[in-house]
């Protein structure tokens, strides 16, 4: 009772009313929605006025040195800096701003923004086998399924969803997945086989070709292109016991089989190899087709024995 009248004689200094909610800077402590009858809350209220209202904690704990911390309001923000008074706020809550929340800065533009400064922006560590970071897809999921960035157990990058990853990188920078989309097929020729410019060759898919990301269509035997790039397009050939009047010209057709179409191709006699090779920028849904150009002395005629070719291509840059 003693110390409560002493309390009563610093008028708005310090002031305790009735309910035990106990005012500094204020002879008004409760908040009207806090009463104590309805919800048995005690309060401790600072009224900073037309400055801040601060609480400050020190204290030197086992090492012996002073630490300081404090908390408070004022410009609209709710502020904790660590042993800073006038400098930089450690985390801010704007309200001035939509409650955005700052780590490292006092003018949070976001709902979240942490400002490192000359040092890394956040640190993410678990005991499991992967930390990272979980993104909840749009609305009121409860199912972190949208996105996940994370570090695998095998120092990996990975970032996809929680159950397939589309990118994986390495260490050194090198992206493992997904493989560059890209296409490799072999085919082969028998005796008498005759072709005119123009004449598509029917791939077959089988072990001596891969097909990275099935862009290529064994049905119409074209390369659908997946992503704009820059694509490395290439041929080989093998041909024996021919004539030196027999020959074929062999090249690669960018979304059609007509000469305007063609964009690279090679044409050689009986007994020989050649191969082909060139770059070309194509658009997603362009589609390259390999076959029998026109033009060049008898091409598009094959008359040997066997030719056996190979052609391919893949996303480069």
């Amino acid at each position: 009772m003693a110390a409560n009248r002493e309390l009563s004689q610093l008028g708005d200094v310090i002031t305790v009313d009735s309910n035990g909610h106990i005012g500094i800077g204020t002879t008004t402590p409760p908040d009207s929605s806090w009463n104590d009858a309805s919800h048995g809350n005690k309060e401790v209220a600072i009224d900073g006025g037309t400055g801040y209202g601060v609480l400050h904690f020190r204290g030197e704990g086992s090492n012996g040195t002073a630490t300081r911390f404090s908390t408070g309001v004022g410009d609209g923000k709710y502020w904790l800096a660590y042993d800073d008074v006038g400098g930089q706020h450690r985390i801010v809550v704007d309200a001035n701003n939509n409650g955005n929340v700052g780590i490292g800065t006092s003018n949070p533009i976001n709902k979240l923004m942490v400002d490192g400064g000359a040092d890394y922006n956040m640190g993410l560590r678990s005991a499991s086998s992967r930390s990272g970071l979980v993104i909840y897809p749009p609305g009121t999921s409860t199912t972190p399924v949208a996105s996940a960035l994370v570090l695998a157990s095998d120092n990996t990058f990975r970032l996809g969803t929680q159950s397939y990853y589309n990118i994986i990188m390495d260490q050194t920078g090198r992206v493992t997945m997904p493989q560059q989309p890209g296409w490799h097929g072999t085919h082969t020729d028998n005796y008498g086989t005759t072709y005119s410019g123009g004449t598509i060759h029917n791939m077959v898919s089988g072990a001596e070709s891969y097909n990275i990301g099935n862009h290529f269509n064994y049905s119409t035997n074209r390369f659908t292109v997946p992503i704009t790039g820059t694509y490395l397009i290439y041929g080989w050939d093998i041909r024996n016991n021919g004539s030196e009047n027999t020959g074929i010209g062999v090249g690669a057709y960018v979304n059609g089989t007509g000469s305007a179409n063609r964009i690279v191709n090679n044409y050689h006699q009986y007994e020989r190899a050649y191969s082909f090779s060139t770059t070309a920028v194509l658009t997603a849904n362009d589609w390259v087709s390999f076959g029998c150009t026109e033009g060049g002395g008898i091409a598009g005629l094959f008359y040997g024995s066997t030719s056996y070719s190979g052609y391919g291509i893949k996303l480069i840059s």
